[in-house]
C-alpha cells in the first residue's frame, strides 16, 4: 500500500470514528482535538480500541481475498529449510530435462524461486485461529509441480511423458 492510499485509509478511519464517537456530529466536543490528541481521555482510548478494529478489518479483506495469506514479517527456520528444499529439488528435476538451445540448463530462476516461494508459504505458521487450507488453493500449482511451460517441454522431448 502506498502512503497515498494509507493517508487515505486512515482519514477513512478518523472520520468513521468522529462520526460514531460523536453520535454523528451531535456531541462534537467529544471529538475536540489538542495537538493532535483527543481532549476527552475517554475519546483517545475508544480511538486506539478504534483503529485496532479498524487495521483487522482491513487485514481480513485482504486475507480473505484470493492469493493472500498472512505470513511471519521474518521467515522462521522451517520456512526458509521448505523453500531451500523446493529450490533445490526444483533444480534437480530441471536438469533431468534435455538443455535448451543456447541455455546451459533446463528451467528459470524465476520458476525455481516461485516454487520455494510456494514452499515457504505452504511451511508459515498461521495466526491463531487460523486453519490452514487443503492443497492447490486459489488455483496455485503444488509445490513440486512444473509451470506447465516445463512440463510441455518435458512431453516434447520425451513421448512417453505426454499428458
Amino acid at each position: 500500500m502506498n502512503h497515498e492510499s494509507q493517508a487515505m485509509t486512515d482519514e477513512k478511519a478518523r472520520d468513521a470514528f468522529e462520526d460514531w464517537f460523536s453520535d454523528g456530529g451531535e456531541y462534537p466536543k467529544d471529538i475536540a482535538q489538542i495537538d493532535g490528541n483527543y481532549r476527552l481521555a475517554a475519546a483517545e482510548y475508544a480511538w486506539s480500541a478504534f483503529q485496532e478494529g479498524w487495521n483487522r478489518q482491513a487485514l481480513a479483506a485482504h486475507v480473505s481475498a484470493p492469493g493472500w495469506t498472512v505470513v511471519p514479517v521474518v521467515p522462521t527456520p522451517e520456512m526458509i529449510e521448505a523453500y531451500l528444499k523446493a529450490n533445490e529439488a526444483y533444480w534437480l528435476r530441471a536438469d533431468e530435462l534435455p538443455r535448451p538451445a543456447c541455455k546451459w540448463r533446463a528451467g528459470t530462476p524465476k520458476e525455481a524461486t516461485a516454487e520455494g516461494y510456494r514452499a515457504m508459504l505452504a511451511a508459515a505458521p498461521l495466526p491463531e485461529g487460523q486453519v490452514k487450507p487443503g492443497p492447490d488453493v486459489h488455483g496455485a500449482k503444488g509445490v513440486g509441480q512444473f509451470p506447465d511451460a516445463v512440463d510441455d517441454q518435458r512431453a516434447t522431448s520425451d513421448p512417453s511423458r505426454a499428458r
